[in-house]
C-alpha cells in the first residue's frame, strides 16, 4: 500500500524533488526493482480480455510474460536491473494484511454477483481486485531471471527496505517500486513514474529523516493506524510545528479535537523504518551473466508455451544489450561516499559558515576535487549524450570531435585545462578501452529516410519519404485550380461587349510534374552539428509506463470507433492488447471491406484466411502514406471550373479500357468526378519484376487532357527511374505531354519503362 498521500504532499510542497525522466537518461545505472510489485502489476495488467494469459495446461503466465519483456526493455536501454523479492512479512503487518484479506473476500462476493447479472465492467474489476502473488510466481519469476543472467536478492523482510539499503550502501544507484515507503526507509532516490530525491524532499520540506518518518506514519502507513481527520496538509503542519509524533499526541489531547488510537504502534514502527531486517549489503554479491538461450527456449517454450521466435528475438536483445552496454557512466570513476550529516538545514548552516576552511580542504584534497575533475565531470554530461561511432574506424573522428568542440561547449578555459590534460586519456581511455565493442544502439540509429526535399528542415518525416509540409506542398490534394490556368477572359477598356481571345497559351505555359529539387534551408558550419542531425532518436517515448496498458477496454472501445481504417490498423500495431480489443471489435469481413475500399483492383488468387493480416501487408507495401489517404480522398469540383472536354474524353477511355484492357494492365476511378484513379500493373515477362503486381495512383486534374495527370507507384519498387516517393520519371507526363495520350497509353509506357529504363530521366541518381 506504501504512504497515503504521500506522492501529492511532496508534488506540491517539494516540487524539485520530482522529476520526470526518459529510461534512457539511466544507461550504465544499477537499479534495484521491487519484485512482488512488479510481478503484482503483471497479472493485473497482462491479460487476454478479463484473463490473465495462461498456457495449454491453464497455468498462469502473465507475471512471466510482463518480467521477460520489461526485463529485456530495461537491459536494452543500458540499464542493470537487481530484482528484490519479499521475505516474510514483518509482525506489525498483520492487521493489514487481515484487512486485504476481508477485502478479497467482499471482492470475491462482488465478482459473483457480476457474473450472475453478466456486467462484463464489473467482473473484469473485481476480478483483478482477486489478484495475488503466490509462493509458485517468484519461484517461476526467480527461475527465468536466472535464465536471463539477471540477479535478485531474496530479502529476509520488505524489499523496498532491502532495496533502500541496497542504495544506501552505493550497490545500485536507485530504488524502482510504486511503493512511496521505499523514501521513508531510505533509499536515496526513487524511481516511480516520476523520480524521486529523498534529500531534495528533505531539504524542500525542511524536515531530517526522523521527521519525515514521522510524517509518512501520520499520513498511514502498512504498519500501524494513523489518527483519523488528520490529512496530509494536516499533518505537514503538525511535524513542521512540533517535530516529534510525541509531542503532537500531546497537542491532540489537550486539543480534544482528534481521537488517538489505542494502543497505538508508532513506535515501533518507527524503529522498522529506522532498522529494517534487511541482509547484509557486503555479502550480496550482484552479478549479470549471459542468457541461456536453450534454458529459456526449454523453460518458457516447452514448459510454458511461449513462442520460439520470440524468445530468441528477446535472447538476441539481451545479448546485445548485455554487450553493448559495456560502456560505463563517467560518474562510475568515482566512489560514491556516505552521508555525514542527515540533517540538511544544519547541514547548510554549517556549509555557509565554513566556506574559507572548505575552500582551503578542496585545495588540499588532491585530484579528487581539482579543476581538472570537476572540468571532466561536466564534460559527463557531453559524453554521455554524444552520439558514438557506429564501427571501430570511426573513433578517432569521433573523438577529435569532442576535442574541437570543448570551446564552444565547456567555455575556452575549461576547453584549455582538458586539451591540455584529458585529451590523451579521453582518446585512449574512454574510446579505446570502455567503448569497445564499438556499437550503436536500436535507438540510435541515424535516419536513412530524411526527407529527401528539405533534409529534415520542416520536421520529421517519420519513416516517409516527405514529412507532411513538402507532401503537401509538392502534391497538393486540392483541385481549386486557379481559374486563369484553364479559362482567361479579358474586355476591352471601351466595354464594347466584344471579348477578347485569352492571353494564355496552354501550349507554352503548363504546369509540369517536377521531382522536388533537395537543398538545404541551413548550412551546418560544425561536424558536431552534422553528427547530432544524423542521429536524433528514431523515437520517443510519449506517455509513461502503464499508461496503455491499463487504459479499460470499453474505453479502447469507444475510441477506436470513431476511427477509420487507417488509424484502426495503426492503434492494432501499438501493443498486444491493442491489437486484441481492434480485432475483437472489427470482424474479417469488415477488413475485406475496408481492403476492397482502399484497393479496388486487387484480387487475391485465393481463398484469404485472414483480411487483416492482406490489408496490413498492403500498407505496408506502399512507400508512402500520405499517397494512400490522397488516393480514397473523395474530392468535389467546383462548378466554375466544371469541364464537358474532360468529362467527354475520360468516359471514353474508361469505357475503352473496360472492352479492350492493354494485357496486364487494369485502371478505374475512384470518385464520381474521376479524379482520383487506382491502376495495376503486372510485372512484365523477362524482367526482374515478372510475377509481380504493382499498384499505381493517378490523379486527373481539372484541366485534363491539357494537362497531364500526376502518375505514382503507392506499391514499393525499386527502379533507377522510380523515385523513393513512388514519382515516376518518364518524360511523356513531365515535358512532352500531349493531347493524343491517354490514361491507357501512360500506363503502357510506365510497363515498358519495367523493362527497360531510361537514364535520361533517373530519379534515384544515387
Amino acid at each position: 500500500m506504501g504512504i497515503q498521500g504521500l506522492s501529492k504532499l511532496i508534488a506540491d510542497n517539494a516540487p524539485s524533488s520530482v522529476k520526470e525522466n526518459e529510461i534512457k537518461n539511466y544507461f550504465g545505472r544499477k537499479i534495484a526493482v521491487d519484485a512482488s510489485m512488479s510481478i503484482y502489476q503483471f497479472l493485473i495488467a497482462v491479460r487476454q480480455e478479463a484473463n490473465m494469459l495462461t498456457n495449454a495446461d491453464g497455468e498462469t503466465t502473465s507475471h512471466l510474460v510482463g518480467l521477460f519483456y520489461r526485463t529485456i526493455r530495461m537491459i536494452d536501454n543500458g540499464i542493470k536491473p537487481v530484482f528484490v523479492f519479499d521475505g516474510k512479512p514483518p509482525q506489525m503487518k498483520s492487521s493489514e494484511l487481515e484487512k486485504r484479506q476481508e477485502r478479497r473476500a467482499e471482492a470475491q462476493k462482488n465478482l459473483e454477483k457480476a457474473e450472475e447479472e453478466g456486467i462484463a465492467e464489473d467482473v473484469n474489476k473485481f476480478s483483478r481486485r482477486l489478484v495475488k502473488v503466490t509462493k509458485q510466481h517468484n519461484d517461476e519469476c526467480k527461475e527465468l531471471l536466472k535464465l536471463m543472467g539477471v540477479p535478485y536478492v531474496e530479502a529476509p523482510c520488505e524489499a523496498e527496505a532491502q532495496c533502500a539499503a541496497l542504495v544506501k550502501d552505493g550497490k545500485v544507484y536507485a530504488t524502482a517500486t510504486e511503493d512511496m515507503d521505499g523514501l521513508t526507509f531510505g533509499s536515496g532516490v526513487l524511481l516511480r513514474h516520476m523520480t524521486f530525491s529523498e534529500a531534495r524532499v528533505l531539504e524542500e520540506l525542511g524536515l531530517n529523516h526522523e521527521e519525515f518518518i514521522d510524517l509518512c506514519i501520520l499520513l498511514g502507513c502498512d504498519y500501524c493506524e494513523s489518527i483519523k481527520g488528520i490529512g496530509p496538509k494536516k499533518a505537514f503542519e503538525y511535524i513542521k510545528s512540533d517535530k516529534r509524533i510525541e509531542n503532537i499526541i500531546e497537542k491532540v489531547e489537550k486539543q480534544g479535537k482528534y481521537k488517538i488510537p489505542e494502543d497505538w504502534l508508532y513506535k515501533e514502527a518507527r524503529e522498522l523504518f529506522k532498522n529494517p531486517e534487511v541482509a547484509d549489503s557486503a555479502s550480496v554479491e550482484l552479478k549479470w551473466t549471459d542468457p541461456d538461450e536453450e534454458g529459456l527456449i526449454k523453460f518458457l517454450c516447452g514448459d510454458k508455451g511461449f513462442s520460439e521466435d520470440r524468445v530468441k528475438n528477446g535472447v538476441k536483445k539481451l545479448m546485445k544489450g548485455r554487450h553493448g552496454s559495456t560502456q560505463g557512466r563517467l560518474d562510475s570513476f568515482f566512489t560514491v561516499l556516505p552521508k555525514t550529516n542527515s540533517n540538511p538545514v544544519k547541514r547548510k548552516s554549517e556549509e555557509n559558515g565554513n566556506a574559507k576552511k572548505k575552500s582551503k580542504a578542496t585545495r588540499g584534497r588532491g585530484s579528487g576535487y581539482s579543476t581538472e575533475s570537476r572540468s571532466l565531470a561536466k564534460l559527463k554530461v557531453l559524453l554521455e549524450t554524444w552520439p558514438k561511432p557506429e564501427n571501430q574506424r570511426n573513433f578517432k573522428l569521433w573523438a577529435s570531435c569532442i576535442i574541437n568542440n570543448i570551446d564552444h561547449l565547456l567555455g575556452p578555459k575549461i576547453g584549455s585545462i582538458l586539451r591540455s590534460s584529458w585529451s590523451e586519456i579521453l582518446i585512449e581511455t574512454i574510446v579505446l578501452e570502455d567503448l569497445q565493442p564499438l556499437e550503436i544502439s536500436d535507438k540510435w540509429r541515424p535516419y536513412h529516410m530524411l526527407c529527401y526535399s528539405c533534409c529534415g528542415f520542416y520536421g520529421p518525416n517519420f519513416h516517409q519519404p516527405l514529412c507532411v509540409t513538402c507532401h503537401a506542398f509538392l502534391y497538393p490534394n486540392d483541385v481549386n485550380v486557379d481559374s486563369s490556368m484553364v479559362y482567361q477572359e479579358k474586355s476591352d477598356s471601351e466595354d464594347s461587349g466584344n471579348e477578347e481571345p485569352s492571353d494564355f497559351n496552354e501550349t507554352a505555359v503548363r504546369r509540369r510534374q517536377r521531382p522536388p529539387r533537395i537543398f538545404r534551408r541551413h548550412k551546418l558550419d560544425k561536424l558536431s552539428e552534422c553528427i547530432i542531425a544524423l542521429v536524433s532518436p528514431k523515437r520517443k517515448e510519449v506517455c509513461g509506463e502503464g499508461v496503455i496498458e491499463n487504459l479499460p477496454t470499453e474505453v479502447l472501445t469507444l475510441i477506436f470507433s470513431y476511427l477509420d481504417d487507417f488509424s484502426l490498423w495503426s492503434c492494432s500495431h501499438v501493443c498486444k492488447r491493442w491489437n486484441t480489443v481492434v480485432k475483437v471489435n472489427n470482424s474479417d469481413e469488415k477488413w475485406r471491406q475496408y481492403t476492397q475500399n482502399r484497393w479496388q483492383l486487387f484480387k487475391p488468387s485465393y481463398q484469404v484466411p485472414c483480411w487483416w493480416i492482406i490489408y496490413s501487408k498492403l500498407v505496408l507495401s506502399a512507400p508512402c502514406i500520405l499517397c494512400l489517404h490522397q488516393m480514397t480522398e473523395e474530392v468535389e469540383f467546383p462548378p466554375l471550373i466544371y469541364s464537358s472536354w474532360r468529362t467527354t474524353r475520360l468516359r471514353n477511355e474508361l469505357k475503352s479500357l473496360h472492352s479492350d484492357p492493354p494485357e496486364g494492365i487494369e485502371a478505374a476511378p475512384l470518385d464520381e468526378k474521376c479524379y482520383h484513379w487506382q491502376a495495376s500493373i503486372e510485372g512484365p515477362a523477362n524482367s526482374p519484376y515478372e510475377g509481380g503486381t504493382f499498384y499505381l495512383y493517378l490523379q486527373i486534374p481539372a484541366g485534363y487532357p491539357m494537362k497531364p495527370p500526376v502518375v505514382r507507384f503507392i506499391t514499393k519498387i525499386f527502379h533507377p527511374n522510380v523515385s523513393r516517393h513512388g514519382d515516376i520519371g518518364i518524360d511523356s507526363i513531365h515535358d512532352n505531354w500531349s493531347l493524343i495520350l491517354t490514361i491507357s497509353k501512360i500506363l503502357i509506357s510506365i510497363q515498358s519503362l519495367l523493362t527497360e529504363f531510361t537514364v535520361m530521366f533517373a530519379w534515384n541518381q544515387k
